[in-house]
């Protein structure tokens, strides 16, 4: 392996992902989200752990293990697709970069670009969906869980819903640059209601005994 090679970011000691922050090739808002959602999955998954098998808890036993099973596997995914935010703007540039001397080198590159600027809204999108999973599951567990870890469950859901809110954000940015009007609106919509429950979540989240 070229060791001049950075590691990929789900590779990386916190304190070495935190340092690449500061660069432009670093992953931004999107990467940062698929971060911040993945702790929130672990999070979650703790508590639904600390749950299952408890006494007093046996009627959610079963919904705990498979919470936890789930959010386990929303943390990778998540963590993996932290890298996926660099990669698409590495795509975009690369793209950019393209020769448009000719008119089928400008067709080429024209194509090109439509499809990484897409992709650049995608990735952000594909981690809010993701992270709004995510938000679910902590729901859950603040509701249902044990109350000795009210503090993890309600950080889950606080941390879950700024990961949503910043990936959409990202998203957003990107989607004013795509031309294709059909598929921009239908993003749009589908990030609107993404939106709308996470304010929906994010009421309730008000609602629940977190404090003392």
């Amino acid at each position: 392996m070229d060791e001049g090679l950075p590691l990929p970011a789900h590779k990386q000691a916190v304190s070495d992902l935190v340092g690449e922050l500061k660069h432009p090739e670093a992953a931004g808002a999107a990467g940062v989200s698929a971060l911040v959602a993945a702790l929130a999955a672990g999070l979650t998954a703790k508590v639904a752990t600390l749950t299952a098998g408890r006494e007093g808890f046996e009627a959610v036993t079963e919904e705990m293990q498979r919470v936890a099973n789930r959010a386990a596997l929303l943390s990778s995914q998540l963590t993996q697709a932290i890298d996926s935010d660099p990669q698409a703007q590495l795509r975009l540039t690369q793209a950019f970069h393209l020769p448009q001397g000719t008119p089928d080198e400008g067709e080429i590159r024209r194509s090109c670009l439509d499809l990484a600027l897409k992709n650049v809204v995608q990735v952000p999108v594909n981690i809010a969906q993701l992270a709004l999973e995510v938000l679910g599951l902590a729901e859950t567990v603040s509701r249902y869980g044990n109350p000795i870890a009210a503090a993890e469950a309600g950080l889950a859901m606080a941390t879950a819903i700024s990961s949503v809110k910043g990936a959409l954000a990202a998203a957003t940015g990107g989607l004013r640059s795509v031309t294709d009007d059909e598929w921009t609106e239908t993003t749009r919509e589908a990030m609107a209601r993404m939106l709308e429950k996470v304010m929906e979540l994010e009421g309730e989240l008000a609602e629940l005994p977190l404090t003392v």
